[in-house]
């Protein structure tokens, strides 16, 4: 049976059904930022001269520096359109090791299939606002769209840090309601 012997209402019907199937394929967005340090948001500050208080954002500097970085990443993947419907996003922070972990210490965690989980600042939260922050207008719209947030930090044997982002979803997800 072809689509010619479909009614109007069967043809509805069945495109409604790919239009769906459209709709739930979900892709996924990966981006690696390796041999950096890792930043977190800061609270913003204010001085006072006088009568005039200037309020002004402290890292507004790295957050610029990550954010060109950002932009770069994504031209490079040819990814030029911004996500625009909602977003799981998934943090992996990976900070170097700590010096006083000896190579002894760490055979025996390893021998004994622990995990070094690092319990240092910055905090959890405070990286994820920092990149959250710096892929807004960038990768989404804004960062309202993410709908759910999975984030650890742990140890890597590089020098520098790396953080990975995977952004999954769905690529013609309906527009956001404002």
């Amino acid at each position: 049976m072809d689509e010619s012997s479909l009614n109007k209402n069967e043809q509805k019907r069945l495109q409604r059904i790919l239009d769906n199937e459209k709709l739930n394929i979900v892709k996924s967005l990966t981006i690696l930022i390796d041999d950096t340090k890792l930043f977190a948001s800061k609270r913003p500050r204010a001085t006072a001269r006088g009568k005039i208080v200037r309020v002004y954002d402290p890292g507004s500097d790295d957050k610029k520096m990550v954010k060109e970085f950002i932009k770069e990443y994504i031209l490079d993947l040819n990814f030029r359109n911004k996500i625009s419907g909602i977003i799981d996003v998934e943090f992996t922070f990976k900070f170097p090791m700590p010096k006083y972990i000896k190579e002894n210490r760490l055979k025996l965690y390893l021998a004994e299939n622990q995990i070094l989980l690092p319990s240092i600042k910055p905090d959890l939260d405070n990286l994820e606002k920092f990149y959250l922050d710096c892929m807004n207008g960038i990768v989404y719209h804004d960062d309202k769209q993410v709908t759910s947030l999975k984030s650890k930090k742990v140890y890597t044997q590089n020098e520098n840090g790396i953080v990975e982002i995977i952004l999954n979803y769905k690529e013609n997800e309906f527009k956001m309601i404002r």
